[in-house]
């Protein structure tokens, strides 16, 4: 199999593992957010806005 070939399923799935990552990194945001430290998890979400829009 030539490495063309294995680019797209490679490419896949770092956006799987990515997508699960902004995922459990949001899941703790929301439980740091709880816990009162609001200014921490707004800038975590700040954080993942501008690797969002860097896609």
């Amino acid at each position: 199999m030539p490495n063309s070939d294995l680019l797209p399923p490679l490419q896949l799935k770092i956006n799987e593992n990515q997508l699960a990552l902004e995922a459990a990194i949001m899941e703790l945001t929301n439980w740091v957010e709880h816990q009162g430290a609001a200014d921490v998890a707004e800038n975590v979400r700040s954080a993942l806005d501008a690797i969002d829009r860097n896609e």
